[in-house]
């Protein structure tokens, strides 16, 4: 799972993948009002770009695409079945998708 990029603040220029903590550390201050979570690193003044993004793999797709069976989307199946055989695009909309589809599913257990 990656947490975002740590960002210099001044240039935007990426820095490297942020960790956990740093990602937890902006979030916390970004609720609690205080703007983009800016912190101090070394002699940069640097933020978190961005969130946890899990890694969807196969049998992510493969159980989305099944799924998808179930529904009769004969599209979103083949998008699927694409994605499983190396096509970098597929995997990426299949990806979305399924992100999109874990964040609705958590915000409906809150």
């Amino acid at each position: 799972m990656t947490y975002g990029t740590l960002t210099d603040y001044a240039t935007g220029e990426v820095i490297r993948p942020a960790t956990r903590q740093e990602w937890e550390f902006t979030a916390k201050a970004i609720d609690d009002g205080k703007p983009e979570g800016i912190f101090r690193d070394g002699e940069r003044t640097v933020y978190v770009d961005g969130g946890p993004d899990p890694v969807v793999g196969d049998q992510a797709i493969r159980d989305f695409q099944d799924e998808a069976g179930r529904f009769g989307d004969q599209e979103q199946v083949a998008i699927c079945g694409r994605a499983l055989d190396g096509d970098g695009e597929a995997r990426a909309e299949c990806a979305e998708l399924i992100r999109d589809y874990r964040c609705r599913e958590a915000e409906a257990l809150t």
